[in-house]
């Protein structure tokens, strides 16, 4: 018998469209523990510094806590609490008998029973919570973390059907750079962490799973994979679960070479390269590129960006996230006055070598190049 401890919390990160949803719908089918919805909570809570800071001040403590999770804490529109069936009244009984912080607020948000005579360990997935991993251990330093992976090339070609999410492949695939490079360093040095394998997930479910339930100490049992209680962790404001309940097709593995065109494919692997080689994806590749910052304006979906791929890398380029001396800028239909004047800031006014892509407009061929 394993021995656990109740009061070690789950944290399930991982990048879009990883199996983050996966992994949760076994763990839930545990008795010992229980989830909901993604509370955004690290990723939204803060975004208000001033407000978090007078809510976490102990003259204004619980009732201001209380209304910035009410205000700040939303998915598709619905309040998380909403989502958790927590009421005014019962967020600030809870928050009553504890000294503010931002581990209170959210336990108050995730403990569904608060008798203490049979208590179930709370799991907590949002994907982007991958971007506050020192947040999750400072406020809960004994909480155990685990990453799900998937080919980063599969997260890539799938995150644009997520409502939020840009609509290219390109775009999306420095979004998956980004959030892994915060994996590169100390993750699996840590105990309380473990990197799961999402293709293991599928060919090898019960083998990875035992895996995850001796890391996090609990018993594994094969009623698991009937994935009983898999509807704990979909509700009505998050549509892209639906599929939860569909039994495991081996035939999502590696779409990436189904999905994506060879133009594309070439520049998703070289914006993704650090990661690809750091999950052993693919052997290291030593490519003689041009890194350029890909430069988002106004919110901009990026669509039809893809179609310039191939002339991306004709030119040796190199979509990046890091900021760099040189820009790229994509002139999409909606935003071509905005990207123009940002254009003329970076050019003029910050000095920066600009290369753009899309509608042609004569009088920006004074402020870069266009590629071709």
């Amino acid at each position: 018998m394993l021995e656990r401890n109740n009061t070690e919390p789950l944290f399930i990160v991982g990048v879009p469209r990883s199996g983050t949803t996966l992994l949760t719908s076994y763990l839930v089918s545990h008795p010992n523990i229980e989830s909901g919805a993604e509370t955004q909570f690290f990723n939204k809570i803060g975004e208000d510094e001033a407000a978090l800071e007078y809510a976490l001040q102990e003259e204004n403590w619980p009732h201001a806590a209380y209304d910035l999770m009410k205000k700040k804490l939303t998915l598709s529109g619905v309040s998380v609490l909403e989502l958790y069936c927590k009421d005014r009244e019962s967020i600030i009984l809870f928050l009553s008998s504890r000294k503010p912080s931002l581990g209170a607020m959210l336990e108050s948000i995730v403990i569904r029973n608060t008798d203490t005579s049979s208590p179930r360990r709370w799991l907590e997935k949002t994907p982007n919570h991958i971007n506050h991993l020192n947040d999750i251990r400072t406020h809960f330093p004994s909480a155990k973390i685990l990453l799900i992976i998937r080919d980063p090339r599969d997260s890539a070609a799938s995150i644009a059907k997520l409502p939020w999410a840009p609509k290219s492949t390109l775009a999306n695939a420095l979004l998956v750079e980004n959030w892994l490079a915060n994996t590169y360093k100390g993750f699996e040095e840590n105990n309380n962490c473990l990197t799961v394998s999402y293709e293991r997930l599928i060919t090898n479910t019960e083998e990875e799973l035992k895996k995850v339930f001796s890391f996090i100490s609990e018993e594994y049992s094969p009623s698991i994979l009937e994935k009983k209680s898999a509807a704990e962790v979909t509700t009505v404001a998050e549509p892209w679960k639906k599929d939860v309940h569909r039994a495991i097709d081996k035939n999502h593995l590696a779409l990436w070479k189904k999905r994506v065109p060879k133009p594309v494919l070439i520049q998703i692997e070289r914006i993704m390269s650090a990661c690809l080689d750091f999950f052993s994806y693919r052997e290291p590749v030593t490519d003689q590129i041009q890194r350029v910052e890909l430069i988002q304006v106004n919110n901009q979906q990026f669509v039809g960006l893809d179609n310039f791929a191939e002339v991306i890398n004709k030119n040796k380029i190199c979509l990046s996230n890091e900021r760099l001396d040189t820009s790229f800028l994509y002139l999409e239909k909606g935003k071509l006055l905005a990207v123009s004047f940002k254009a003329l800031k970076l050019s003029f006014f910050q000095k920066k070598k600009v290369f753009f892509v899309g509608k042609k407009i004569s009088i920006l061929s004074f402020l870069g190049s266009y590629l071709e």
